[in-house]
């Protein structure tokens, strides 16, 4: 028995429970070329290209300020690591003396 997906509709499993190999080759070439001519239109679509950009253009923004973010904390624990290496103590009742980073 074949497995079908959840995106296809009862109708058309129902209607093609007994299809034959030659009208099931048809329907696979059909299908093919819809969906050839769908990813164009999605291509070609210029709201979609628009929102697209939308997207890309304020995932840029938080992109950016993650990485700094990230950076300053990089930076910062490799400071902290400089001072523990070269034996200052800076601060010695800080509490980073009881935590491990």
């Amino acid at each position: 028995m074949a497995v079908h997906s959840k995106h296809l509709t009862s109708t058309f499993v129902e209607e093609n429970a007994n299809v034959n190999e030659e009208n099931a080759a048809a329907q696979i070439v059909e299908a093919a070329k819809e969906i050839s001519v769908l990813k164009a239109q999605m291509k070609g679509d210029e709201r979609l290209e628009a929102a697209k950009q939308i997207v890309k253009d304020l995932r840029e923004s938080y992109t950016s300020s993650i990485k700094f973010s990230q950076s300053k904390i990089k930076f910062l624990i490799d400071k902290l690591q400089d001072i523990e290496d070269e034996g200052e103590d800076a601060n010695p009742n800080s509490s980073l003396k009881e935590t491990t980073i």
